[in-house]
């Protein structure tokens, strides 16, 4: 009993868990504290001092002995309160004002450095360092040297024009930015870091289109991940190599963080749809796909409707009408074969009474036991020598998750058949190789395998609104 208060005191709220997941797990854990009278105020206390979010805990601290009940429902409804608050300010593209310390982990994309205007880097779009890249109004321009929108001329940033001096030495801040990603400075002249996302070869699923390059049609890979447009060697050789290259700052870095050696860059003539336009091009110092950049299709009026499409709504449509039977609404069930379970026989049966709800699930958890008996999942009954308490787990979607709590049952009397599990290196050797991978999502997938008759009534659930198996 010591080892097991032990564990119930040093129990805090993990990062994934939601408030009422804690309690849930906190619950489970005093079965075996024998805590008895105290067993409400030791919750309460372990509940407050373990909980994740500063201000939840705050406000708790603040309120005047307040109880388990109580505490409960005050941490529910400030978590959905930042949560929602959170999903609006998303919706809105409003930054999230998330305190620190909140139940859940958040993964900051920029990093603010306190200078705030000393040490940033000039904004390219129009040589300013007043404001950050991404609030510079010149962002909708159109440049009148190179005809491109986002930058105006005085900043033009072509391969001949020399680069700004006298720029900040220190590491600037990295700024994720629609156009170009500004990287640090490490001692040297500030380059481009641009992202490339398309680090596959060309296949059925790209999306290709034509452009003339300096009198050569071309064949590009859209891709509206990468910041910049870019040939490969051999493309570089065979068809544009008329051209000089210059020597090139810009980095190009792959989504998984690789860098591509670039052979330098020049100003070439596109031609499209009765465009005629000078704009940057880059050429790599490998074989890679040819990739349509953002800088590109910000300039260029693409034919959108003759680009090649991923795939037809037609087939979608012709495939789900083929396999009608799998897609069907509801919960199906595996044929041929019904579970059993090897429980001892020696084992006494085990009656657990019902246990207190959430008053702010119970209407969610109303609906989910009303679903399951529904869809034939569950069936009320009236008398059983087992029973089990439930566990509510809410889902991202807002719904509840039944679950039967068996730790406290059957699962210790189970004569369980041992299996060795398989390591994610044994899985990773099994799938190398694979070209075509599917990903398959049965839902209530556990539901759908049947229990023999006479092991139902060990499986049976204690809830407020009776018992069901």
């Amino acid at each position: 009993m010591i080892a097991e208060r032990f564990k119930f005191q040093q129990r805090t709220q993990r990062a994934d868990e939601s408030v009422t997941e804690y309690m849930a797990q906190l619950r489970r854990m005093t079965e075996h504290c024998k805590f008895g009278d105290q067993l409400d105020d030791t919750l309460r206390d372990r509940f407050v001092a373990g909980i994740r979010s500063v201000a939840i805990q705050r406000k708790l601290l603040s309120q005047d002995n307040p109880s388990l009940a109580d505490a409960l429902a005050t941490a529910q409804g400030m978590e959905a309160a930042e949560n929602q608050s959170g999903q609006l300010r998303q919706a809105t593209g409003l930054p999230n004002a998330s305190s620190e310390g909140t139940s859940r982990d958040v993964h900051a994309l920029m990093k603010k450095s306190n200078g705030a205007k000393q040490g940033m880097k000039a904004c390219y779009r129009c040589g300013d360092k007043n404001y950050r890249v991404d609030k510079c109004f010149h962002k909708t321009k159109v440049c009148n040297k190179c005809n491109c929108m986002g930058h105006i001329a005085k900043a033009w940033r072509s391969s001949m024009a020399k680069k700004s001096e006298g720029q900040s030495k220190e590491k600037s801040t990295h700024y994720v930015d629609d156009h170009l990603e500004e990287a640090s400075g490490d001692g040297e002249t500030s380059d481009e870091s641009c992202m490339i996302y398309a680090i596959t070869k060309k296949g059925d699923g790209s999306c290709v289109t034509s452009l003339t390059v300096n009198g050569t049609d071309v064949s590009f890979e859209i891709d509206t991940g990468s910041a910049v447009t870019i040939v490969s060697r051999r493309v570089w050789a065979r068809d544009l190599g008329k051209m000089s290259l210059s020597k090139s700052k810009v980095q190009l870095t792959t989504i998984t963080g690789e860098s591509v050696k670039v052979m330098g860059e020049c100003v070439i003539r596109v031609q499209h749809n009765h465009q005629d336009l000078s704009l940057p091009l880059l050429a790599m110092d490998n074989n890679g796909p040819l990739l349509l950049g953002r800088n590109w299709l910000s300039c260029v009026k693409i034919d959108w409707p003759h680009v090649n499409r991923v795939a037809s709504v037609d087939q979608l449509q012709q495939l789900l009408t083929k396999y009608e039977d799998l897609f069907k609404p509801g919960i199906g069930s595996l044929k041929g074969y019904s579970a059993s379970l090897a429980v001892d026989p020696k084992a006494p049966p085990r009656f657990h009474t019902a246990r207190g709800i959430p008053y702010a699930l119970k209407e969610s958890i109303d609906e989910a036991l009303e679903r399951m008996k529904r869809l034939g999942i569950i069936e009320h009954v009236g008398t059983t020598e087992w029973a089990s308490p439930i566990v509510p787990v809410p889902k991202a979607d807002g719904r509840v998750r039944i679950c039967g709590d068996f730790q406290v049952t059957i699962n210790p009397v189970l004569e369980v058949e041992q299996y060795p599990l398989p390591r994610p290196e044994d899985l990773f050797a099994t799938l190398s190789g694979g070209q075509q991978f599917s990903k398959l999502d049965l839902e209530c997938a556990y539901v759908q395998v049947e229990l023999d008759e006479k092991f139902r009534s060990s499986v049976t659930i204690n809830t407020h609104k009776g018992l069901f198996r």
